[in-house]
């Protein structure tokens, strides 16, 4: 239960010493929400611009990760691998 609620705390003890207490605990917390709305309507801006100028690149990127051959290649590395393997077959290391 919160302080406030309690009517003769209030009365008796914090009035004491606060006008209305009340009142200011609910300003400050309509202070707070608003400060907290802002700061969350300024990171959602924020993140909506940075996913707007860089979606060309995250789709490029999504792109090549769905068209790789094999779930872990990275960077040309199965390509690279593959023409190692040829290059030393054609050289004769390996059988083909």
């Amino acid at each position: 239960m919160s302080p406030l609620e309690n009517k003769q705390l209030i009365e008796n003890d914090c009035s004491k010493c606060h006008d209305d207490l009340e009142k200011k605990v609910k300003d400050i917390q309509a202070s707070e929400e608003e400060r907290v709305t802002a700061i969350s309507e300024k990171i959602e801006d924020m993140t909506n611009k940075i996913a707007a100028k860089y979606a060309d690149e995250i789709a490029a990127m999504k792109a090549a990760n769905e068209a790789r051959p094999h779930p872990g290649c990275v960077r040309g590395a199965c390509q690279a691998a593959e023409a190692s393997a040829q290059r030393a077959v054609l050289l004769g290391f390996r059988d083909g």
